[in-house]
């Protein structure tokens, strides 16, 4: 939801991706709103109807995901993005590696979640939260009282982010957490102010 910090920031996205299916249907209007090129996993197809042009990514069939234990990382989107890192940014981490990026920092990413009340039902992507109030997010607008998301499953998000290390390093590439506060640490830290300094 980086459409609620625009009215207080200058910066846009180039490239837009949304992956979680309550996301998708609760959201439309704003996600038409972005002007950037969006890539959305095919998974969430059927939740985006009325969505403008998105270039949609195929779901791999390698069968690397296993709840727990693994999850692939597709270095090539024509052969489908490997499903399971349980988080939009693995999903971004994917595509970033297809489009040839060779350094990529992440920011804003605490990893850590105060969970609302349960809802008793379940999505594909988990159990259904119902939210009692913003508490997790840089916006007191990101999820409204009552609406709907999913348990994060920060346990299989970490098997997921080492993969993605894991891909970078072995092409030469860099991947950073330059989040000023976080408990994500299977991504190399990296100081903020001095990785974003005027000197680079």
């Amino acid at each position: 939801k980086i459409f609620l910090a625009f009215e207080n920031t200058s910066w846009r996205p180039d490239y837009y991706m949304v992956s979680d299916v309550l996301v998708a249907e609760q959201n439309k209007s704003d996600i038409e709103a972005i002007e950037a090129e969006k890539y959305f996993p095919s998974w969430v197809a059927s939740h985006s109807e009325g969505l403008g042009k998105i270039n949609w990514i195929p779901v791999s069939q390698s069968n690397s995901f296993v709840p727990g234990e693994s999850v692939g990382f597709s270095k090539d989107l024509t052969k489908g993005i490997e499903p399971g890192g349980c988080t939009v940014i693995y999903d971004m981490l994917q595509l970033a590696f297809h489009l040839g990026f060779v350094e990529v920092a992440l920011v804003g990413i605490d990893f850590s979640f105060t969970n609302s009340k349960t809802s008793g039902v379940s999505c594909e992507q988990g159990e259904v939260l119902v939210s009692e109030g913003e508490v997790n997010h840089f916006s007191k607008d990101y999820r409204k009282e009552g609406e709907k998301w999913t348990i994060p499953k920060l346990e299989e998000q970490k098997i997921a982010f080492a993969e993605a290390v894991k891909a970078f390093e072995e092409d030469g590439r860099i991947l950073v957490n330059a989040s000023r506060q976080t408990q994500l640490e299977v991504v190399p830290r990296v100081d903020f102010n001095e990785y974003f300094s005027d000197q680079r």
